[in-house]
C-alpha cells in the first residue's frame, strides 16, 4: 500500500487552522476586544506613565460610508497609537466627526434635486444636520470593524454644542514634572488663545538705511596664509 509523503514528515501537531479565514475570524476578534474593554484596560495600565502621546486626528466628514482613504487614515492613526502605547506612552484617543462642510451639503443637494424639492435656507440646514447625524452610527460601526481602538463612548461631533467648547487634553509635563490640563481644541490640540501655526515673520521688514554722510562699512579683507 502506497504511503503518503506527508505521513513520513515529522510535523508538529497543532489545532491551529491552516487557513486564516480572516473574513470569518476578524468579527469575533473585534467583538472579543470590545467585551474585554481593551481600550479602557490599556489606558488603565498606562495611567501612571510619565509621558503621554495625544493624537488629535482630524475628524472625517459624516457624508457616507467609510471609503478607502478614510479607512487608511484611521488605521494608520490606530497603528501609531498602538506603537506608542507599547513604547510606554499613555495614548488617549477621542474620535470625532465633522458634521459641517460642503461635502455634506452637496450630498443633501443631490438628493433634493433627484426629488425635485426646493427648500429654504433654514430647512436646508436642518436637512444637512439630520443627514450628518445619521451617518455617525454607521461610520462608528465600520471603524470598530477595522479594529480601531478609541474612546468611542465619549466621541464628539462638531455640530454639538459641547463640542464647540474646548476640551481638556494633557500637555507635556513642565519642568516640575506636573501635568498641565490647559484648554485645547479637540481637533488641533492648540490653545484657543494661540493660533496652531507658528507666527511668520513679515517679509516686508527691511533694515534701516545708513545715515546721510556716513560711508557704508567696507568688507573685511580676508586673511591669506
Amino acid at each position: 500500500m502506497a504511503q503518503d509523503l506527508k505521513d513520513t514528515l515529522q510535523l508538529p501537531r497543532t489545532g491551529f487552522p491552516m487557513r486564516a479565514g480572516l473574513a470569518q475570524r476578524e468579527p469575533g476578534r473585534v467583538a472579543h476586544w470590545e467585551k474585554l474593554g481593551l481600550y479602557r484596560r490599556i489606558q488603565e495600565r498606562r495611567r501612571d506613565a510619565p509621558r503621554a502621546f495625544v493624537l488629535h486626528g482630524g475628524p472625517p466628514f459624516t457624508n457616507g460610508d467609510v471609503h478607502i482613504g478614510t479607512a487608511l487614515n484611521k488605521v494608520l492613526k490606530d497603528t501609531l497609537n498602538r506603537y506608542k502605547s507599547m513604547r510606554g506612552f499613555r495614548t488617549p484617543f477621542v474620535p470625532g466627526w465633522d458634521c459641517h462642510g460642503l461635502p455634506i451639503e452637496q450630498k443633501v443637494s443631490r438628493e433634493l434635486q433627484a426629488q425635485q424639492q426646493v427648500l429654504s435656507t433654514a430647512q436646508l440646514r436642518a436637512k444637512c444636520d439630520a443627514f450628518a447625524g445619521g451617518w455617525v452610527p454607521p461610520q462608528t460601526r465600520q471603524f470598530k470593524r477595522l479594529g480601531v481602538l478609541a474612546d468611542w463612548e465619549n466621541q464628539y461631533k462638531t455640530k454639538d454644542r459641547h463640542s464647540r467648547r474646548t476640551s481638556s487634553a494633557p500637555s507635556p509635563p513642565s519642568s516640575s514634572g506636573a501635568w498641565s490640563t490647559a484648554a485645547r481644541s479637540p481637533s488641533t490640540g492648540a490653545s484657543p488663545s494661540r493660533p496652531p501655526w507658528p507666527r511668520r515673520k513679515s517679509s516686508t521688514a527691511t533694515t534701516s538705511p545708513p545715515r546721510s554722510g556716513s560711508a557704508s562699512p567696507s568688507p573685511r579683507p580676508r586673511r591669506r596664509d
